[in-house]
């Protein structure tokens, strides 16, 4: 429903985009986390509400939610930064937490040179100074006749946010997003029609010290992007799915279940194995097969007139940089489920860390919370805001 909404509300920047948006596969969301020195802040319900903890605070200790006309929330280095879409205008406002002083906000230049086009759904501070990471898995980046859904936004000196390069995604030397053109002109960017297998995306990056991780939870491959890199510094194919797959020739189920950074700069990743995934797309859409008592004891389940398998959970644990691969320690795993009865439980499935680093899972977010202004500091009006 956000997303919709979220379409409606751009609908005047481009007519074909609110098509372009329903046509994208959706992912369901899982709780955005950062580990910053001990603390973890986590986002969650869509976007619209945070929490932050650590353990020498014993947990939670405080709650925020999303302001009027934010399009999203993340919180890094002790600072929430929303993107804002207010009167046909997008902004970003930082608050920053310990010193609960006012927001401050600014404009976003969509457009500011020709051959450009995008706006960031959401934008991560980096370790560079004044450079953000702007992400848009839906309707991406274009600029100079190329597209992506990742780039990097530069601060100017009275505060104002530029596009500053495309990030190149890439499978075997192929963009995963191209340009959508309307006479000759980029208008945006969408999937490349010819590695549907990549698609859906995660709607948010992975923090990592020093890097962001963007993740294609249908092919199980991940891109790790350095602070201010052009290109990924390492692709990493967790499930080694064939090109037929990622070309679309065979429909597959999602890979990747759910992925989280532990708070040793590592990722957690819960994945469909291998031969499960080589095993599901034999029986992905095809004619109705007799049914068995003993299906759902198999992980078994008739769906849409085929028999779909949902079979074990593989618990990787994944060093990014350098691309090491291992199996996660039981301790870390030990009470986590190991299997799948249901296309249900693959659709619902999410976890998380706690601020002591323990995994829960399934993950429960809280109802979002109204917004309290001593909490968040002074929320500027739209019309404060046209005039940061």
């Amino acid at each position: 429903m956000r997303r919709w909404i979220l379409g409606f509300s751009i609908g005047w920047i481009c007519t074909p985009l609110l098509a372009q948006l329903s046509a994208m596969p959706k992912a369901n969301r899982q709780p955005v986390l950062t580990w910053d020195h001990g603390s973890l802040a986590v986002v969650e319900n869509l976007g619209l509400s945070a929490r932050i903890g650590s353990r020498e605070q014993g947990g939670f200790y405080k709650t925020f939610s999303l302001r009027r006309d934010s399009l999203g929330m993340t919180i890094a280095f002790d600072c929430i930064t929303e993107v804002r879409l207010i009167d046909k205008k997008f902004y970003y406002g930082s608050y920053y937490i310990p010193s609960h002083g006012p927001w401050e906000d600014h404009e976003i230049e969509i457009g500011a040179t020709p051959g450009q086009w995008g706006f960031p759904m959401r934008l991560f501070q980096s370790y560079e100074p004044d450079l953000y990471l702007g992400i848009n898995v839906e309707s991406g980046f274009t600029k100079d006749g190329e597209a992506s859904c990742f780039s990097w936004w530069k601060r100017g000196d009275k505060g104002t946010l530029r596009l500053e390069s495309l990030i190149e995604v890439t499978f075997n030397g192929h963009p995963a997003m191209v340009p959508f053109k309307k006479d000759g002109k980029p208008v945006f960017a969408l999937g490349n029609k010819n590695l549907p297998g990549l698609f859906p995306l995660l709607d948010d990056p992975i923090r990592v010290p020093g890097a962001f991780v963007l993740v294609s939870l249908k092919s199980g491959i991940v891109w790790v992007i350095k602070d201010g890199a052009t290109r990924p510094s390492r692709t990493l194919n967790l499930n080694r799915l064939g090109d037929a797959f990622v070309g679309g020739v065979h429909p597959f189920p999602n890979v990747i279940l759910g992925i989280q950074p532990l708070p040793n700069g590592h990722l957690l990743v819960a994945k469909r194995s291998e031969s499960a995934t080589n095993e599901s797309y034999k029986h992905f859409d095809i004619e109705p097969q007799a049914s068995d008592a003993h299906a759902d004891e198999r992980g078994e389940k008739e769906q849409r007139g085929a028999l779909i398998l949902f079979p074990e959970i593989e618990w990787v644990e994944v060093d990014p940089l350098p691309g090491e691969v291992m199996k996660a320690e039981l301790d870390l795993v030990g009470n986590a489920p190991g299997f799948l009865k249901s296309k249900q439980d693959a659709d619902r499935f999410s976890f998380g860390f706690d601020p002591d680093g323990k995994l829960v899972c399934p993950w429960v977010a809280p109802k979002p919370e109204r917004p309290e202004p001593e909490r968040m500091g002074n929320a500027p009006s739209a019309a404060s805001a046209k005039q940061p």
